[in-house]
């Protein structure tokens, strides 16, 4: 399987992700719910973890970095200034979902609910922004414009990296709190 296809299947995880945490979200807004401290400590764990520790890192250190190697300034701006700049936005997103939900086990006040919500809902509304440029705009572009040798770096250094990712086990971990959340 090509590099970009595994990101492409990350991806459609993460919006599987996306969708649960969304709808959880608006639930408790609505006040049909209230706030699972399980479900969203699960929601920090898939985020820092399958999305940002795996998913993120793979991007980072391969794809990302091959193609501002070879690709040239353009394409470096648009990585450094939008898709690495997102990714930070993101880790700030889950630090301060980490920090709303200490905050909410302490006090147990609305304003924390209201800042675990947000963050968590800020999240995954990015994430799928995100996601979006990634696959209409990143990807392609890679696709089109890496040469044959650069691709095959690149297929390479993800199958080197997904092997070793499933050797620990991150995929059945993440995928089954995935499940997990679904049926929260």
């Amino acid at each position: 399987m090509k590099g970009i296809d595994i990101l492409v299947e990350q991806h459609e995880n993460v919006l599987v992700f996306v969708d649960v945490v969304k709808d959880k979200c608006v639930r408790i807004f609505n006040k049909e719910e209230e706030i699972d401290l399980d479900f969203f400590n699960k929601v920090l764990d898939f985020g820092r973890n399958y999305v940002d520790a795996h998913h993120h890192k793979e991007e980072e250190d391969i794809l990302f970095r091959v193609m501002v190697d070879t690709l040239g300034e353009q394409i470096s701006h648009i990585i450094n200034d939008a898709m690495l700049f997102e990714h930070n936005v993101g880790r700030m997103y889950l630090m301060n979902l980490k920090y709303a939900i200490q905050e909410y086990e302490m006090f147990n006040e609305d304003v924390y609910k209201l800042a675990i919500v947000s963050n968590a809902f800020g999240y995954v509304s990015m994430m799928e922004e995100h996601i979006n440029k990634d696959i209409e705009v990143l990807y392609p572009y890679a696709d089109k414009n890496l040469d044959a040798k650069d691709q095959d770096f690149v297929n390479d250094e993800i199958d080197k990296y997904e092997v070793n990712a499933d050797k620990v086990g991150i995929q059945s971990q993440y995928l089954a709190i995935l499940n997990e959340l679904k049926n929260m």
